[in-house]
């Protein structure tokens, strides 16, 4: 569980009179393959040490949201992380994660991520969140006119609103903006963007403008599809 995107969607959510649900995924990829989970001299302290990491990010949660004020209900799960996200997203207005874990792989440009499996499955805006957290001065809408990133547009005026600053619409025209939209992703920015909206095939041998903005992105991207 990422405090950083758990930190966004607070400041969000106290804005918008919402709530707030923290979810800690005990992953079964690690738990339960491997060498590890069939060596019980290391499997039961590995189980016991993420306990552990559980309890205290969560703890951490709630402070945090006390501190704002915000109502938050917290929740350990173990199973298969985008499968649980997917799951506990089903009733929510914005799912926050964090751009790095156990199985992301943004940073080699290797499809796959919970991230990417998530932001294509669950029909919900996703925040990734990276680097330190930093009160948001800046939202920019990355626009082409597509269905996804007029999505993205609604949401980033709303959000806009919340913390009343003014929406930048970025305007893309060229055929490669990865670079363009990531120059914009600082830390004090939120950025608002369309996801995955080329086929599979495209995506793959071309690459993915979203996992391209991912790689080089300094500050929160909210992707909507």
């Amino acid at each position: 569980m990422s405090l950083v995107a758990l930190r966004y969607g607070a400041e969000i959510a106290v804005r918008s009179s919402g709530a707030l649900k923290a979810v800690f995924v005990k992953d079964v990829k690690l738990l339960e393959s491997g060498a590890l989970a069939a060596t019980p001299t290391f499997a039961r302290p590995l189980e016991d040490a993420i306990e552990r990491e559980a309890a205290e990010a969560l703890g951490r949660a709630r402070d945090e949201c006390a501190a704002l004020g915000l109502r938050i209900e917290t929740s350990v799960r173990r199973g298969v992380v985008p499968l649980v996200l997917l799951e506990e997203a089903a009733d929510a207005d914005l799912l926050t994660m964090g751009r790095w874990g156990e199985h992301a792989l943004w940073a080699t440009g290797l499809l796959g991520s919970a991230v990417e499996a998530v932001v294509r499955k669950v029909g919900k805006p996703v925040l990734v969140a990276s680097g330190a957290y930093a009160p948001p001065r800046r939202i920019v809408a990355a626009y082409d006119g597509s269905p996804f990133a007029t999505r993205a547009l609604e949401l980033a005026h709303a959000v806009a609103a919340c913390f009343g600053v003014p929406v930048e619409e970025l305007t893309i025209l060229r055929s490669e903006p990865a670079p363009e939209i990531a120059a914009a992703a600082t830390p004090e920015t939120i950025v608002f963007m369309g996801a995955y909206g080329h086929s599979p095939m495209r995506e793959l041998i071309l690459g993915s403008v979203t996992e391209q903005v991912m790689r080089s992105a300094r500050g929160p991207v909210v992707l909507c599809r």
